[in-house]
This record gives C-alpha cells, sequence and structure tokens, in this order.
C-alpha cells in the first residue's frame, strides 16, 4: 500500500510507542474507522448518490480482525485461542488446583471467592 510519508511516520512512531507491529496498526486502523464518525463523514461527502456505503461484516468486539489472529470454530462456539481452566471446587475449603497448576482458595462463608 502506497501512504504519505507523513502517514508512515506517524505509523512508525505508533509502531515505537506500542507493542503493535505495522500490520496490526494498518488493519486496526481499518477495523475502526466504520466506526468512525469523521471516517464516515468524509465518506458520505464523496459517496455516490445512487449507492448505500457498506456496513462492516465485522462488530467492535471483533478483534481478531486487526490482531491478525484468525478464528478457528471448533462446533463448541466461544473462544478457541482462550485457555481453558479446570476447576475443582469442593465444600471443604481446601485449596484445590487448577488445570495450569494456579491454586484457588475457597472460604466457605456463604460466598466464595477465588484467588487466581
Amino acid at each position: 500500500m502506497r501512504y504519505d510519508e507523513a502517514f508512515q511516520s506517524y505509523v512508525e512512531e505508533l509502531f515505537k510507542a506500542t507493542t503493535l507491529d505495522r500490520n496490526q496498526i494498518m488493519r486496526l486502523a481499518l477495523y475502526s474507522a466504520p466506526y468512525s464518525k469523521l471516517f464516515l463523514a468524509q465518506l458520505n461527502a464523496h459517496k455516490r448518490v445512487d449507492v448505500a456505503l457498506p456496513f462492516p461484516t465485522w462488530n467492535v468486539f471483533d478483534h481478531h480482525y486487526w490482531r491478525g489472529k484468525p478464528v478457528a470454530d471448533d462446533g463448541r462456539g466461544g473462544d478457541v485461542n482462550a485457555a481453558e481452566k479446570v476447576i475443582d471446587i469442593s465444600k471443604s475449603g481446601q485449596s484445590r488446583k487448577v488445570h495450569d497448576g494456579q491454586p484457588i482458595r475457597i472460604k466457605n462463608a456463604g460466598e466464595i471467592k477465588l484467588t487466581l
């Protein structure tokens, strides 16, 4: 993609100031553009009279689009990239271990408090 030196410098400064790579920065700009009043105002100023502007096929919570991490469908729904933690809770009040080895402390006083 070709763009002005001012944009290239801005992307470079964002790259240095964040943990995002340059591609993620550009994807984030495109991802958020349809939800920007300024972007939509500029598009409407140049819109063809007989053609409606398209709606994005993503919503503001679909961060995998700009992060560059495709979401695979495993048939169970949910985020397959999230770490699943199996918690064994008993009424004994003792600490139990979760799947990744982090302890959980259970306080039995009418409520459950989990400390990860």
